[in-house]
């Protein structure tokens, strides 16, 4: 008996031994943290495949993100990049919150990197509708070992934002061609924040319930 448990004790601690990395990503407490409407959190950052599956076996990347006010300030560690390559860093929002993506489209100014001759910054929409997205960062060219690391702050529109994803793109600027910019880094789970007007702004929830 005793040497049937022994036998079990350690193909339980090889079970667990072997689990990626990735796993860690999967418990309850990112995803409650990630979906507060507190404005404070970490996303993990993912590679997919071609079946929009995730590569458990490449680096995860993180976002950290907090809110001030207006100011949406965003920390990244981003792994797994090309050294020789620039990237786009992007907030896309989701087709299903039209609110949303027309306040992150708003945010353009006209020398963010979008894809010359594109409707600027919308692209067509995979669920519900068309997706509004800002790129708060680009031509940003990795260190030698393929990593981002970077503090940035995005002034935002006060209102509730739903759905959204942080997203890493090849920076191929002045391409026209939307292939040009394929998405590199996903997010693993999408956000949701709200920005106030001020840091002591009412919490008024009657005017901005549209994207619930």
């Amino acid at each position: 008996m005793k040497k049937i448990l022994l036998i079990i004790g350690v193909i339980v601690l090889l079970a667990v031994s072997a689990t990626p990395v990735f796993a860690k990503l999967t418990g309850s407490a990112l995803a409650d943290r990630i979906t507060e409407m507190d404005g404070r959190g970490t996303v993990g950052l993912v590679q997919k495949d071609t079946n929009w599956q995730v590569i458990e076996s490449a680096p995860v990347s993180w976002v950290k993100y907090s809110l001030s006010g207006k100011e949406l300030k965003v920390n990244v560690h981003l792994k797994g990049l090309d050294p020789n390559k620039l990237y786009q860093l992007c907030l896309n929002g989701d087709g299903n919150y039209p609110r949303t993506n027309s306040n992150l489209a708003s945010v353009y100014t006209g020398n963010e990197g979008y894809p010359a001759g594109t409707p600027k910054p919308w692209i067509s929409g995979l669920s519900g509708g068309n997706q509004g997205y800002y790129n708060f960062a680009v031509q940003v060219q990795p260190n030698k070992k393929g990593e981002i690391k970077g503090h940035y702050k995005v002034d935002l529109p006060a209102d509730r934002y739903h759905g959204v994803k942080f997203l890493v793109k090849e920076d191929n600027y002045p391409n026209p061609s939307w292939w040009a910019y394929p998405t590199i880094l996903f997010e693993y789970d999408v956000i949701h924040f709200r920005v106030n007007q001020h840091v002591a702004d009412d919490d008024d929830d009657d005017d901005h319930d549209d994207d619930d």
